[in-house]
C-alpha cells in the first residue's frame, strides 16, 4: 500500500518536525501576535500618554494663537499639513515603535527564531484554480469564520462592559470643560481597552491552543512513513544485523588472542569456559580475560590446549564466573579463596609463578 493511502496515525517524528520547521511550518497562531501588539500599544500609552497628548496640546494651542485658522490660502495649508504630520510623527512613533516590537515578541514566543525562504517560494498549486475553489469549502475555513465572528461578540461584550457603568454620565458631557471632557474619555477609553486586552488574551490563549493541535495533526505521520525514515537513520536491519555480527565477531577474536596469556581457563566442564590471568605487579586480583558458553567455550578450551594453558574443572566457580563478571572484570571478592586455590595448584602443577613469562605446560 502506498505512503499516501495510508492513514496519518503517528506522532511526528523529531526529523519530520525539522523538516516542517525548515519549510516555515510551525504551529503559530496570529491571535498571539495580535494580543502582543495590544498589550505593547497599550503598555507604549500609558507610559507615553502624556507626552502625546502633550504634543497634541500644543500644537492645537499653536495654530490656534498663530491664527493659521481663519487664513486658509495655499500656502498655509501646506505649512499646517507640514506641522501636524511632524507632531504626529512624534506623538504616534513611541506606540508605533512598540507596536513593532510587540509583533516581534509574539512571533518569538511562540516559533523562536526562524528564517524561511520555502513559504514565499513559487508553488504552481497555490495558482490552480480547482484548488484554490476546493479550500474555500475545508472545514478549516468555517472555523475561522465562526471564530472570527465570536471574537466580534467577544469583544464588544468586553467593551459595553467598560462602558455600561458609565452610561449615565453621558448625558451630562456636553457641559463639562474641554480638560475634564477629555479626562473622561481618557479614563474611559482605557477600560475598554483593558477589558478588550483581557477577553483578547483568553481568545489568543484557545487559538494557540487550536492551531497547535492542528499543527500536530498536519505534520503526523503513515507507518510506511516512520519505518522509511528509521531505515534512513538507522539503515537497513539487515546491514545493522550484519554489522553487529561482524562486531561481535571481531569482539570474540580478541578474547581468543588474550586466551595464550591467560594463567588457567576454568570450565564447567564444557558448557562454560572462563580464562583468568593473574599479575601481582599489575593487578589487585585476577582478572577475566575470556569467557564464553556452549561453542565459544569450547573454542576457549580448544585455544587454551593449543597454546599450553592449564584447563581446569570446577563447575560451581565457572559458572559463578561466567554469571557475575565480564571481560576485563577482576574476580568477585566472594570467589578469592576458590580463584587462589585453583591458581596455587595450576602454579605447582606447571612450575611457575604469578606473573611469570615461562611455558607452560597442561
Amino acid at each position: 500500500m502506498a505512503a499516501e493511502d495510508q492513514e496519518r496515525t503517528e506522532a511526528a517524528t523529531p526529523k519530520r518536525r525539522r523538516e516542517a520547521r525548515e519549510e516555515g511550518q510551525v504551529a503559530r497562531s496570529p491571535e498571539v501576535v495580535t494580543l502582543f501588539v495590544l498589550g505593547a500599544g497599550f503598555l507604549g500609552l500609558w507610559v507615553g500618554g502624556r507626552h502625546l497628548f502633550g504634543e497634541l496640546q500644543r500644537f492645537t494651542q499653536d495654530v490656534i494663537r498663530d491664527g493659521v485658522v481663519p487664513a486658509f490660502g495655499p500656502n498655509e495649508i501646506v505649512v499646517l499639513a507640514l506641522r501636524a504630520a511632524r507632531v504626529l510623527v512624534r506623538a504616534v512613533a513611541p506606540l508605533f515603535v512598540a507596536a513593532i516590537l510587540g509583533g516581534i515578541a509574539g512571533n518569538l514566543v511562540q516559533v523562536g527564531f526562524l528564517v524561511s525562504f520555502k513559504v514565499v517560494t513559487p508553488n504552481p498549486e497555490r495558482l490552480n484554480p480547482a484548488s484554490g475553489f476546493k479550500n474555500l469549502f475545508q472545514w478549516a475555513k468555517l472555523v475561522d469564520l465562526a471564530k472570527s465572528a465570536l471574537k466580534v461578540v467577544a469583544l464588544g461584550w468586553a467593551a459595553y462592559v467598560a462602558v455600561r457603568s458609565r452610561l449615565p454620565e453621558f448625558p451630562a458631557l456636553a457641559g463639562l470643560p474641554p480638560a475634564v471632557l477629555l479626562g473622561f474619555v481618557t479614563d474611559l477609553g482605557f477600560r475598554i481597552f483593558r477589558n478588550v486586552l483581557l477577553v483578547y488574551a483568553a481568545i489568543a490563549v484557545i487559538d494557540y491552543a487550536f492551531q497547535r493541535w492542528q499543527f500536530e495533526q498536519r505534520i503526523k505521520m503513515t507507518k510506511q512513513e516512520v519505518k522509511e525514515e528509521y531505515k534512513e537513520t538507522e539503515g537497513d536491519p539487515l546491514i545493522r544485523s550484519r554489522i553487529r555480527a561482524l562486531q561481535r565477531e571481531m569482539a570474540r577474536r580478541r578474547m581468543m588472542a588474550e586466551v595464550p596469556r591467560s594463567d588457567v581457563v576454568i570450565t564447567n566442564p564444557v558448557h562454560v569456559a572462563v580464562a583468568l590471568r593473574y599479575d601481582p605487579s599489575e593487578m589487585e586480583a585476577p582478572e577475566v580475560t575470556a569467557k564464553g558458553a556452549g561453542r565459544v567455550a569450547e573454542r576457549i578450551v580448544e585455544v587454551a590446549r593449543e597454546h599450553g594453558v592449564p584447563v581446569y574443572q570446577d563447575p560451581p566457580v565457572a559458572r559463578t564466573l561466567f554469571r557475575e563478571t565480564e571481560i576485563g572484570d577482576h574476580v568477585p571478592v566472594d570467589l578469592f579463596q576458590a580463584v587462589a586455590e585453583i591458581l596455587a595448584h595450576v602454579y605447582r602443577a606447571t612450575g611457575r609463578v604469578p606473573g611469570g613469562t615461562g611455558e607452560r605446560t597442561t
